[in-house]
């Protein structure tokens, strides 16, 4: 009852382009346990949240298009290590001679993927807002320095041919991006969560070359071995799941493909 009241009022603002729209974090929803493999409506929810961020699937027919033979595990590999800068806390009066870090202290280590949350640009915006009269003060316990990143590896990856069957292909199909393992954080990782979802599975839907997203099961188990019937789900609940989407930071392009034809 809630979902679908939901499911209304959201539909009654995103139809109207002028209308602002309330934005939610992609991390408010894993912290809030809407993202994840708890439950049969979340595991799909987290599948469908994959393939509309990485696969750039924003409508109803592109998700009921997707099918289990057109997505292919694949490796990759990382680019090339490289070093990054880090802060470094020493503890004592002046750090500058330090090369390591005070104990049960960590290194913050420059965020080269978001820069928006970087320490180390943070802490050089922050500098630059201070007088210079300052700089010989507790500052000095604090250094920057250059850090080596682990050896370069082999990462796995969910590729989307946008084929009817992709074990073959060595590109993802242009627009979309491939979903790489996640190797720091296994519970959110898209290569984790897709090996669970087969896991539950039956067997005779893996290699259907009509459908991905499957009904959950009435009455599954948490401690169940199945989770999902052999039946497709339906295109109604699709669109209840990608409207919700709307509302988050990550995905803000999916509003117009979704509404576009309404």
């Amino acid at each position: 009852m809630f979902a679908g009241c939901l499911h209304s009022l959201l539909c009654s603002v995103l139809e109207h382009p002028s209308e602002p729209v309330p934005r939610i974090s992609e991390e408010v929803l894993w912290e809030a346990k809407q993202l994840g493999a708890h439950s049969p409506s979340v595991l799909l929810n987290t599948l469908m949240y994959f393939s509309v961020k990485y696969f750039k699937l924003n409508t109803v027919k592109d998700n009921a298009n997707l099918s289990f033979t057109s997505i292919t595990k694949q490796w990759q590999k990382v680019p090339k290590a490289r070093s990054l800068r880090v802060l470094r806390y020493s503890g004592k009066g002046h750090g500058a001679g330090s090369t390591k870090p005070k104990e049960g202290c960590e290194d913050q280590v420059e965020n080269v993927e978001n820069p928006d949350r970087c320490p180390v640009k943070i802490y050089e915006f922050y500098l630059s807002k201070c007088p210079d009269a300052v700089a010989n003060l507790s500052f000095t316990s604090i250094t920057k320095q250059w850090q080596k990143v682990p050896k370069a590896r082999s990462l796995r990856v969910l590729r989307y041919s946008g084929k009817g069957h992709g074990a073959g292909s060595t590109k993802p199909k242009e627009g979309c991006e491939d979903q790489v393992e996640n190797v720091e954080n296994p519970d959110r990782c898209p290569v984790k969560i897709y090996e669970f979802y087969l896991s539950k599975c039956p067997d005779a839907v893996k290699d259907r070359e009509d459908a991905f997203f499957m009904q959950p099961e009435r009455s599954c188990q948490p401690s169940g071995a199945m989770w999902f019937t052999s039946q497709p789900l339906a295109e109604e609940v699709m669109a209840r799941m990608l409207t919700r989407f709307c509302m988050v930071k990550e995905v803000k392009d999916i509003r117009k493909d979704l509404f576009k034809d309404r």
